[in-house]
């Protein structure tokens, strides 16, 4: 007899069939894991003796039986673990009227890695969800704490709205975790996004070991009160969910082909304006500089777009095509996860292109010649006019390709926090102010 009620974590080539489908984001440490793992318990009708584990934390460092999917994740040494990778989980059971719910965990934003580590996360959360065929809810989980608009906090549901494509702006539903007042965080307008709904959990029962309510009854009758309050409100939240309509994730793979290209871009820029910066530096003084140069070649190379490292030169190994970037089947710098040997990064963030990067000590007048700069002009002035104009000429690109992402999500916006902080260093601006859009511009360069 086929059993209805389960809940397992499932690979990337079992994603379908399904019912429901909800993506599930938000920052580090907001409580995004405790949400699946209260799912799967509300499925398995756990109680807290007993609590069935899909994502580990530093109380929980052992997954259950059916949820390792192959993905490993460091348990951190705070409260919470830090998702670095998409999971996918299915549940069903009477409370979903045997309905089958596929659940994506993603990695969350403002990790303590940093903007490279926030430019990775998104751009995962992009590649899982174009996997999945479309979308019932997207389900943005805050913790209750957060209820003052930090600049941290802005610059969150600032990267968090990078992955939420026009067409889904209807069906953002805002989950407040561990919380025992319906109070929202935040005023709803400093989302940048609808918000379609607000439901609010107290989800501290897994704060607590399993010695812990084995030792103390009353801890154990005081948390499975709670554990099955949130399951009522999980029960709600979902009946909600089977009255959204499910919108196609189509807009996810423009999203995540557009961010690829104009990463690309942004990686072609630093290339460019370092090697405008050191000729600037050094033309008045010395013969020969070291500038980066993108040769073309007449086979192809596997190259990252964010480091600009040749990872894999006249590589003859079957990839597949998709436009604006590669996922490399069998590749030699490629391991079991798709992740390169040689700069760390996952396949999405290389290229298979026709160019490789190369470092070549050039003489100033091959120099100018390469940036098409009249190697007769003598006028240091004149010069430096010129070498702002190429400037900004590339970033004139970057923001061609932001505009055509933004039609596929509007508030899109590193190209132009880039041409913003260019424009006002060229601006008379005190010192404490130049240095503050240096950094700020320095930390979008190095993406």
């Amino acid at each position: 007899m086929l059993n209805l009620t389960f809940a397992r974590a499932v690979r990337e080539d079992e994603i379908g069939p399904f019912d429901y489908s909800i993506l599930i984001i938000g920052s580090s440490g907001a409580g995004k894991s405790t949400l699946i793992n209260t799912a799967v318990n509300l499925a398995l009708g756990s109680d807290v003796k007993n609590l069935k584990i899909a994502s580990k934390s530093r109380e929980y460092p052992n997954l259950s039986p059916g949820f390792d999917d192959g993905k490993a994740e460091a348990v951190h040494h705070h409260d919470q673990s830090f998702t670095m990778r998409s999971h996918f989980y299915k549940i069903s059971c009477s409370e979903t009227n045997y309905n089958t719910i596929l659940l994506v965990d993603t990695p969350g934003i403002s990790s303590t890695g940093g903007i490279q580590d926030d430019n990775g996360n998104t751009l995962e959360i992009m590649r899982a969800a174009r996997l999945v065929s479309g979308f019932n809810a997207i389900f943005l989980v805050q913790r209750i704490s957060d209820n003052k608009l930090t600049p941290h906090l802005k610059y969150s549901l600032y990267r968090i709205s990078e992955v939420i494509p026009t067409n889904f702006e209807k069906s953002i539903i805002l989950f407040i975790s561990y919380s025992a007042d319906k109070v929202s965080p935040i005023d709803e307008a400093e989302y940048g996004f609808p918000i379609k709904n607000t439901f609010y959990f107290n989800n501290s029962f897994f704060s607590h070991t399993q010695a812990d309510y084995m030792e103390n009854q009353k801890l154990e009758k005081k948390q499975n009160k709670k554990l099955k309050k949130s399951k009522k409100r999980l029960c709600k939240l979902f009946n909600y969910v089977f009255r959204m309509s499910s919108v196609t994730s189509i807009q996810y793979g423009e999203l995540f082909e557009l961010h690829n290209s104009i990463m690309e871009k942004i990686s072609e820029y630093n290339v460019h304006v370092e090697n405008l910066l050191m000729l600037n530096r050094c033309r008045k003084y010395k013969k020969e500089i070291t500038i980066t140069q993108w040769i073309d070649t007449d086979y192809y190379n596997v190259v990252c777009s964010k480091h600009n490292t040749l990872c894999d030169e006249n590589c003859c190994l079957n990839f597949n095509n998709i436009t604006g970037t590669q996922f490399f089947n069998n590749c030699s710098c490629m391991d079991m996860e798709k992740k390169c040997k040689i700069c760390g990064c996952f396949s999405e963030q290389h290229a298979h292109r026709h160019q490789k990067p190369v470092s070549r000590s050039l003489t100033i007048k091959d120099i100018f010649k390469y940036y098409e700069i009249p190697s007769y002009l003598k006028d240091d002035t004149i010069i430096d006019e010129i070498i702002k104009a190429k400037e900004k000429d590339i970033i004139e690109n970057l923001q061609s390709q932001e505009n055509i992402i933004k039609n596929v999500n509007p508030r899109y916006e590193i190209a132009t926090l880039l041409s913003t902080c260019i424009n006002i260093l060229h601006l008379p601006i005190d010192i404490e102010e130049k240095m503050k859009y240096t950094n700020l511009l320095k930390s979008y360069r190095d993406i």
